[in-house]
């Protein structure tokens, strides 16, 4: 699978997960309350978090390409 193509899903999969903490009824939330799905689930939104998300990413993809240039 092409860098480009894991980075694209890999953005999405977190964008999916921070928007659902945006979800907040009640059989959610009883699955937050375990130390693992709260790990993966989260608790509250921030905006930021996307940017950070993004930022990352797209670090990670550029030290891929220049650095270790697997392609």
């Amino acid at each position: 699978m092409k860098s480009l193509n894991v980075a694209l899903i890999s953005v999405g999969i977190c964008f999916v997960a921070e928007i659902l903490q945006l979800y907040q009824a009640n059989w959610i939330e009883s699955f937050r309350e375990t130390m693992i799905d709260a790990l993966v689930l989260g608790h509250g939104f921030l905006w930021s978090d996307l940017l950070m998300l993004t930022l990352g990413k797209i670090k990670g993809y550029w030290f891929e390409k220049k650095c270790i240039d697997v392609s």
